[in-house]
């Protein structure tokens, strides 16, 4: 039983004189003691948590990027095809294809021989690249023929194919065109 009667009776107890206590209690105020809480959690968990935050980054950030890989694929010549309806029958052209990249920005020329044996060259721009598809604008190299439009391809898992759609407006048939596209980084054979 604890009384305040002195020293050899319950002297550490809060309602025991100070005076009279052999081993006085340490009173922290709750703000302070909270604060303390507060100080070590951030202590404990935030300061490791953030510096595995940024070992994982400075970690990631020296190997190479799937995507930038990929980009690097698609830097270079294509070759391959396009086909589209033509007079009311699938027509074919052999496509050579020069890419080349800001960032993920891509540009570049398009080069095919028509059906009346005129070669024409397309300039491509305002492409992005987003891991796997590439979307494209086109325009005629030639400031007063109008032939224009969009293409989109997907590339393959290998890095080595680009199929895909396109549409466009054609000088040639004075409507609005679509067909299909079909690309390698590697000449047919």
């Amino acid at each position: 039983m604890l009384s305040s009667a002195g020293p050899a009776s319950g002297c550490c107890s809060p309602r025991a004189p100070l005076k009279n206590c052999k081993k006085p209690v340490v009173q922290i105020p709750f703000k302070k003691s909270m604060e303390a809480i507060i100080a070590a959690l951030i202590t404990g968990f935030l300061g490791p948590a953030l510096t595995l935050f940024v070992q994982k980054r400075l970690k990631n950030s020296e190997l190479p990027s799937s995507t930038n890989e990929r980009l690097d694929r698609l830097r270079g010549k294509w070759y391959g095809s396009f086909s589209q309806l033509l007079e009311g029958q699938e027509a074919s052209f052999d496509v050579v294809i020069f890419l080349r990249n800001r960032g993920r920005a891509i540009e570049g020329e398009v080069s095919y021989e028509n059906k009346k044996g005129d070669e024409t060259s397309l300039v491509l721009f305002n492409g992005l690249f987003d891991g796997n598809v590439l979307k494209v604008e086109y325009r005629n190299k030639l400031s007063y023929v109008f032939q224009a439009g969009s293409v989109v391809v997907e590339m393959n898992a290998r890095g080595d194919e680009l199929n895909g759609k396109f549409v466009g407006y054609s000088p040639q048939q004075n409507k609005i065109i679509s067909g299909e596209v079909h690309c390698s980084n590697q000449p047919s054979r």
